[in-house]
């Protein structure tokens, strides 16, 4: 729900300020992901506390190593935009 109504919003902004739009998309779902399955609003975290009924203060020390890490990729991607644009560059010959 999320990527629908906010991809129309901020795509415009990323064409007028030069931003590959693939690269956008990249960034834009790994942040997406990192909101999803984090307190206070992650739709995930709560099915999943849900149905293994655990606590949210369980569910949040045991993910901590993942978000870090998630997080960590995340500004590779932010940082290094040729990590996240090598293939499509060289699928569609771009130097």
């Amino acid at each position: 729900m999320l990527i629908i109504m906010l991809t129309p919003i901020f795509l415009p902004l990323v064409g007028k300020y030069d931003i590959d739009p693939v690269h956008f998309g990249l960034v834009f779902i790994m942040a997406a992901t990192i909101g999803n399955y984090t307190p206070p609003v992650g739709a995930a975290m709560f099915v999943v506390c849900q149905i293994l009924r655990c606590p949210i203060g369980a569910y949040t020390r045991e993910s901590t190593p993942f978000l870090i890490a998630v997080a960590a990729v995340t500004l590779l991607l932010i940082f290094v935009p040729e990590v996240v644009l090598l293939v499509p560059n060289l699928i569609f010959g771009v130097p």
